[in-house]
């Protein structure tokens, strides 16, 4: 799909014969729907609409094509004076005034310095008395990375390095960052109050557990000291989440017939405990009823050391180990399916995968040591030869991620849905 799009068709494995495999792709393809960010901006404005004046336009992040488009579509473009979008890929904007660049994720680099700089110009572009609409996604701290004043850019870019090898969370890691990057801490509210413009009203599509906007996109708008007075014009709002797409999923899993379990809590920790314990529940599930969908979300972590590692992404990882779980019982009848809602799991074209108990044994068959690659950190080689590996492309929101695990309906069931069978 063309990044931005707000009609997500999730076509990813045409010609997969497994209805329980068709059916959880539908169901995290409805997941990544509900959360498109362009009809959530829309929304949120319609509900509320923007105080009267020209309109500077900030859209920052993995979804800001969709929400930039929205807030034009529903401002109409008349009123849209300047502005920005940075994207993580090139693409159409949806307005004329708007400056463009593309910048580096997950590691910042020359293309998020330049980025930095585009939003600088954005920014002095902005005139007193616009209003002054941010739209932030999940993205933004890499796409716009770049040292703050007095940071050496080497030793900022071996900073990030190191967070992302750490395994430590995006609360903890966004902490860090906003202290040292040029637009994190509230940089970026300072710099439009110092324009002298009326208002600034943010709007976010979070990518982060507890939809923090100190955290997400490491606070562009959010300050550090409760009393600076820039921040009396910022207004923060989360207009789509995590929950929103599994909303979304629990929905289309109902009306595909299966009871949805969900316990609630957001999906958290390392990746591959998370996996071994999501792999346990769907086999004491399958053990108990049938035409279950177990449903979770949120981000975990993958703590990468200091050794060699090979490629994957934490979906992936997650995937993998839930793989090793479910091969203890090989005539079980559940799937697990693990991705990124943003499409791109880590640095890979994967979003994620889809495992089943015979997954384990179908990368041994592949010429590759499963638990080895468990060890290594380098899921995606093990399930690609398994073709396990879930490719969406990018979906243009970015939400965290969605696990949904299948139980089989029994031929005993009624009705004639899908889980049913």
């Amino acid at each position: 799909m063309a990044l931005g799009a707000e009609c997500y068709t999730g076509a990813m494995s045409p010609h997969t014969t497994d209805p329980l495999q068709a059916d959880a792709e539908a169901i995290f393809s409805a997941a990544v729907a509900a959360a498109q960010p362009g009809q959530a901006v829309a929304r949120a404005l319609r509900a509320r609409p923007l105080v009267e004046g020209p309109v500077a336009l900030f859209a920052l992040g993995k979804a800001a094509a969709a929400m930039a488009a929205g807030a034009v579509d529903t401002l109409g473009e008349r009123r849209v004076a300047s502005g920005v979008l940075i994207t993580p890929v090139p693409g159409p904007s949806p307005h004329p005034a708007l400056l463009t660049a593309t910048g580096n994720h997950p590691v910042p680099g020359p293309e998020s310095n330049h980025a930095a700089e585009i939003v600088a110009d954005a920014v002095a572009a902005a005139a007193p008395g616009d209003v002054a609409l941010v739209l932030l996604s999940g993205g933004t701290s890499s796409l716009v990375g770049a040292p703050a004043d007095g940071v050496d850019r080497a030793g900022y870019e071996t900073l990030v390095r190191a967070l992302l090898r750490s395994g430590v969370d995006i609360a903890a890691m966004n902490a860090e960052r906003r202290r040292v990057s040029r637009w994190g801490g509230g940089r970026l509210a300072r710099a439009l109050a110092a324009r002298g413009v009326a208002a600034i009203r943010v709007l976010l599509v979070s990518d982060v557990v507890g939809d923090d906007p100190a955290v997400i996109g490491s606070g562009p708008c959010f300050p550090d000291a409760d009393d600076d007075p820039a921040f009396r014009l910022v207004t923060h709002e989360v207009v789509a989440g995590n929950r929103t797409a599994l909303d979304g999923a629990a929905r289309r899993a109902r009306e595909l017939g299966y009871e949805v379990v969900s316990d609630g809590s957001p999906l958290t920790g390392e990746a591959s405990g998370a996996g071994d314990g999501l792999a346990k529940r769907l086999l004491r599930l399958e053990a108990e009823r049938r035409g279950v969908c177990l449903l979770a979300g949120g981000e975990t972590t993958v703590a990468l050391g200091t050794g060699p590692t090979g490629s994957g992404g934490r979906a992936q990882e997650l995937s993998l180990a839930a793989a090793r779980v479910l091969a203890q019982r090989p005539e079980a009848a559940v799937l697990l399916l693990a991705a990124g809602t943003d499409g791109r799991d880590g640095p890979t074209d994967a979003a994620g995968a889809v495992v089943t108990p015979a997954t384990w044994a179908a990368i041994r068959k592949a010429g590759f040591d499963p638990a080895q690659a468990l060890t290594r950190h380098a899921a995606y080689p093990a399930l690609d030869g398994a073709g396990a590996l879930l490719r969406t492309g990018l979906t243009g929101t970015n939400v965290m991620d969605v696990v949904v695990g299948l139980v089989r309906g029994g031929a005993e069931a009624p009705g004639g849905s899908r889980a049913r069978r």
